[in-house]
């Protein structure tokens, strides 16, 4: 079953293993977890059951409203309450049947999806209600030329606005990125709710226009605070920093059990240097998800950073029988082989994952990094030559191999290839870094 946003592809791995040590280690003081695994005394308090409360003492309006927070973060039990309780102020109750067959649809029962829809075409016949509980069932279960053919529907004769933000998101599943987002603008400009912003966020990040998608899921969460998914993506895409894992804890105050916001989290931790912390939520995640290799490998990198070797090779081996190709946790094996003492396991496997992955520069860099720490300079050059070859313009490698040449005192060769960095990207180092890089070189 496919549920809305989950076909856009990240262009952020959330899990990948670091190329190299960027943070020292600090003192981690481990998190008194909340449902949400949130830190702070505001993360908490439960956001959508106090939202649920408020509505409750309002009108039906509010109610649906509360209910279709509550589906996004799939507290399904709450939004069916929500749901009901609506029903039962409304004389219209269209709306409440809808959120009703929604919650069929995220639970993957399509039968009765599609049963309460024909209620909905039987009951309210001039309505477009039935309309969009077919098209969003066909978009959930992956039929988009039927979703298509119902969104179009209401489209073409003006009627309700989320039919375009059906539509869009039709598009995006299609892999259509361009047109979903041009749908999605129309959408927007046609008075949709939300949920059309953090469309369009994503389909902007499909291709790689990150400023424009951040922009997009800002405006999101401005409208609405407590879209879980607006939350989670922000930070997502944030990649990194305080501010990003505040919006992933807020993320799972609305959605407490979400591993791929625990696994996020577990990340974004991890490279705070906070491994204690980065361990519970990695646990968490993979309780929740244990078939998962990627919460396996957080696992692993948690325990490498706490020097525990033992365990960490035991998650490692799990994740790589998962996925047995899982080249990340080849690579971190091999890190921890190396820790642990085992040269020769370690370049086997820095090996082994060079041939999973001959094209990769990062692999590549890797696997060279492995070797170098082993002093063993001509497989280290090769790799580091391999990546050059791979990432033309990139200043990454030469560093690396200016740092070698250095520590085989080919000083004048070192320096060359410091200057060439310094004519390169400098993503990865700074100028004044690699100038004193240089300077020591002699």
């Amino acid at each position: 079953m496919i549920t809305p946003f989950q076909s856009m592809k990240r262009t952020q791995q959330l899990f990948r293993r670091p190329v190299r040590e960027r943070t020292k280690a600090m003192k981690s003081t481990v998190l008194v977890l909340t449902m949400a695994l949130a830190m702070g005394t505001a993360a908490a308090a439960d956001p959508l059951a106090q939202k649920l409360k408020e509505a409750g003492s309002k009108d039906a309006v509010e109610l649906i409203r509360a209910g279709n927070l509550l589906l996004e973060a799939r507290r399904t039990e709450e939004a069916k309450r929500a749901f009901k309780d609506a029903a039962m102020r409304m004389t219209d109750k269209s709306e409440a049947a809808l959120g009703l067959a929604l919650i069929r649809m995220y639970t993957s029962d399509l039968h009765q999806a599609k049963v309460a829809c024909r209620n909905l075409k039987e009951e309210y016949p001039s309505s477009d209600i039935s309309s969009l509980c077919y098209g969003q069932v066909w978009l959930t279960f992956g039929r988009s030329a039927r979703a298509i053919e119902d969104f179009e529907a209401i489209v073409k004769k003006g009627g309700d606005v989320r039919a375009r933000t059906g539509l869009a998101r039709t598009y995006a599943l299609m892999n259509e990125t361009d047109r979903a987002i041009e749908t999605f603008r129309d959408a927007i400009d046609a008075g949709a709710g939300y949920e059309a912003r953090l469309g369009l966020g994503l389909a902007l990040e499909q291709k790689g226009r990150r400023d424009e998608a951040l922009a997009a899921l800002k405006a999101t969460l401005e409208e609405q605070p407590l879209s879980s998914l607006a939350r989670y993506h922000y930070g997502r895409l944030l990649g990194a920093g305080k501010e990003a894992r505040s919006h992933i804890e807020q993320a799972l105050a609305l959605r407490p059990d979400w591993a791929d916001g625990l696994g996020t989290l577990g990340d974004l931790l991890l490279a705070e240097g906070n491994a204690a912390d980065a361990l519970v939520a990695f646990r968490k995640a993979s309780t929740l998800e244990p078939e998962r290799g990627a919460f396996r490998l957080g696992l692993g990198r948690a325990l490498y950073q706490q020097k525990n070797y033992a365990e960490a090779r035991t998650e490692l081996d799990k994740a790589l029988s998962l996925v047995p190709s899982y080249v990340d946790a080849t690579l971190m094996l091999a890190d921890v082989e190396l820790a642990a003492g085992d040269e020769f396991k370690a370049a086997d496997l820095a090996e082994r994952a060079v041939a999973l992955s001959p094209d990769s520069a990062d692999v590549c860099i890797g696997a060279a990094q492995l070797f170098h720490r082993m002093k063993r300079y001509t497989k280290a050059n090769a790799y580091y030559q391999k990546a050059a070859a791979l990432l033309p313009g990139s200043s990454t490698p030469l560093v690396f191999l200016g740092d070698i040449a250095c520590e085989r005192q080919l000083f004048k060769e070192g320096a060359d290839y410091y200057a060439a960095a310094l004519k390169g990207d400098l993503k990865e180092f700074r100028r004044s870094d690699i100038e004193a890089r240089a300077k020591k070189c002699r």
